[in-house]
């Protein structure tokens, strides 16, 4: 018995202390340095540079080597809308506070602190808890089948406006329908991990990317971000982040960022025309 106890200790050890180690960022670690640098040349010098900070932090913290990175996918979502502000005002040549009406730099800061609490008091859990090896992922996703997740999706949605159709607004419950629909982008996630991890890329699979990408921008609140970062971290696990692999991230990021940056810009007039609100919005140029 205690043999067992002692056997069960040791293990429990192992699996506390079985966290790998970081993804050698390599010319990334440049390419972050680079950007801070010319920041500090900007109207927001300190969150500029704060926010490169911030990224460092929570890739060398969460993307591990042969680790699933979907941990690095629920922090990056947060990172890039408190930080795409101030891209959004660096690029206008204004400081934050003339962009949000007097409040900006306040609200970054606020937001920043508040993802930093989120990460201190995760990180010890994500140290702590024994990690899935990537061949067990592999072995689930071939069990799961690529169409009935496909189908599961666009079911989550229509099922849920239905149930939300008898409710009515003004039922306790919505708040429950609404989590429930949420189910939808786990989904999605799931179907890219999948195709990434068995490397099957047909047309099934870019048919659904493309209708979840169209389809998003009517929405209230878009998908269309988390689509691109699946895509992303889905790619697949890095060691180490070489000249091939920076390249890459520095194509998406451009063409991500160029997206996200307009819808920026446009969304407060796009939410006022969804609501039936009159809006002035002075940043669209």
């Amino acid at each position: 018995m205690n043999i067992t106890k002692r056997q069960t200790s040791v293990l429990d050890s192992q699996l506390v202390n079985s966290l790998p180690s970081s993804v050698e960022l390599g010319m990334l670690n440049s390419l972050l340095l680079l950007i801070g640098v010319i920041g500090l040349a900007t109207a927001n010098p300190l969150p500029s540079v704060f926010a490169m900070l911030q990224l460092k932090v929570l890739l060398t913290c969460y993307w591990r080597k042969g680790v699933p990175p979907v941990v690095v996918l629920l922090f990056l979502i947060p990172w890039l809308e408190i930080s795409t502000g101030i891209l959004q005002a660096n690029l206008s040549g204004i400081s934050l506070n003339e962009l949000l009406n007097g409040n900006g730099e306040t609200a970054y800061w606020l937001s920043c602190i508040g993802l930093y609490a989120v990460h201190f008091g995760f990180y010890p859990i994500f140290k702590s808890v024994p990690l899935a090896p990537i061949e067990k992922l592999k072995e689930f996703a071939q069990r799961t089948s690529l169409n009935r997740l496909i189908l599961l999706y666009f079911a989550i949605g229509p099922t849920t406006g239905l149930i939300a159709s008898f409710l009515g607004k003004g039922s306790a419950l919505m708040q429950i329908i609404t989590y429930f629909n949420e189910v939808s982008l786990v989904v999605l996630i799931t179907i890219c991990l999948r195709q990434m991890l068995l490397k099957e890329f047909t047309r099934v699979y870019f048919g659904f990317l493309g209708f979840v990408l169209i389809t998003s921008f009517y929405s209230f609140f878009s998908e269309w971000r988390v689509l691109f970062f699946a895509i992303f971290i889905a790619y697949g696990t890095y060691t180490t982040i070489d000249k091939r692999a920076v390249f890459r991230i520095a194509f998406l990021a451009r063409f991500v960022g160029n997206l996200l940056f307009m819808w920026q810009a446009i969304k407060p007039i796009y939410r006022a025309y969804l609501t039936g609100e009159k809006q002035q919005v002075g940043m669209l140029k």
